[in-house]
């Protein structure tokens, strides 16, 4: 995906230590199972993490934010706007 208006330069994904750990050890995240049901990776820009850590991870603990960078994955990323 090529930069356009609106699209951030990172994004983030929130991981539980489990995760980390896989993505640290393994060297790639394949995806949380929410992402696996809905065959895509589901990021959040800046401005949306503390939204959805509320929203999908309250009283949750160990949890980790990984920052990607966009522009490293080129046109595999499609940005849209959230619900």
């Amino acid at each position: 995906m090529g930069e356009t208006s609106g699209t951030p330069p990172l994004a983030f994904k929130i991981l539980t230590d489990e995760q980390r750990t896989v993505l640290l050890t393994e060297e790639i995240f394949s995806g949380a199972p929410v992402d696996l049901a809905d065959g895509y990776i589901h990021l959040s820009s800046a401005t949306q993490v503390a939204e959805t850590l509320d929203k999908h991870f309250s009283g949750q603990t160990g949890l980790h934010i990984a920052a990607v960078d966009l522009a490293t994955l080129g046109n595999t990323v499609r940005w849209e706007e959230s619900r």
